[in-house]
């Protein structure tokens, strides 16, 4: 029986020796490989870092109280700073700078507006001594935005129409169907006059222009709903679109 009972439990001993010869070797790995594993680690957390240190760190949004006005029309606006990695209110600029340019790129009226908690808010009156009837696009920053270019502000391109008795005023709906060289652009026109209310089966004269470039021209009605349907192509590059109407 002493016979069996070792000849049972030597294989056993020698599974002992060789599980604690591998948990050996395990833990002399592990301890080897640890530092690489916290080097590595280590090496990621300064890569993001360094990215977001590289990185615009704030974001701008501006909300509008409408999408075109007459001349004499006052904009109202309010405006979010946000933090860019986590879009929480910001808490590094405590300054907004608004700019609004013409169709020329001709900066027309600057404002500095105080942010608090991550927002401002305001108006901007749109005199007619200022604002002539045209296309105008407002860009809004901060001082930290500037350092990463501005293709990280804000911008909001709008339309200033005349204040008479026969203006027209334009939203859209568009829709954009790319291709290799341009944009076929697809849009819904509604036209409604200065009391608000749509031009219904109105025959207007038509012109959509980028920049100093026309893009269309020619003579539409408007359904019942003042709603006219156009397309055109888009030229390449950022611009800033003008639709004209006449009655």
């Amino acid at each position: 029986m002493r016979y069996c009972a070792a000849k049972y439990l030597l294989p056993f001993a020698r599974y002992i020796k060789l599980y604690g010869a591998a948990v050996f070797l395990f833990t002399a790995f592990f301890c080897t490989a640890q530092p690489r594993k916290n080097g590595t680690l280590s090496t990621i957390i300064s890569a993001v870092d360094s990215t977001r240190a590289n990185m615009p760190r704030e974001k701008i949004y501006l909300q509008f109280n409408k999408p075109v006005y007459l001349a004499g029309d006052t904009m109202w606006f309010k405006a979010y700073v946000f933090d860019a990695a986590y879009l929480s209110p910001s808490k590094q600029s405590g300054i907004l700078y608004i700019d609004i340019a013409d169709e020329n790129n001709n900066i027309v009226k600057q404002y500095m507006l105080p942010v608090a908690g991550g927002v401002s808010w305001g108006n901007l009156p749109l005199n007619p001594q200022d604002f002539s009837e045209g296309s105008y696009t407002l860009r809004a920053y901060t001082n930290l935005l500037k350092n990463f270019g501005s293709n990280n502000f804000f911008y909001h391109h709008f339309y200033v129409a005349g204040n008479t008795g026969n203006a027209v005023l334009v939203k859209t709906q568009t829709q954009v169907f790319g291709n290799d060289a341009n944009d076929s652009v697809v849009a819904a026109l509604k036209f409604t006059g200065p009391n608000m209310l749509a031009l219904a089966n109105e025959p207007l004269e038509l012109a959509v222009k980028a920049g100093k470039k026309r893009l269309l021209r020619g003579n539409v009605t408007t359904g019942s709903n003042g709603v006219a349907n156009l397309q055109f192509v888009l030229p390449a590059g950022n611009t800033t679109l003008t639709v004209t109407a006449k009655e």
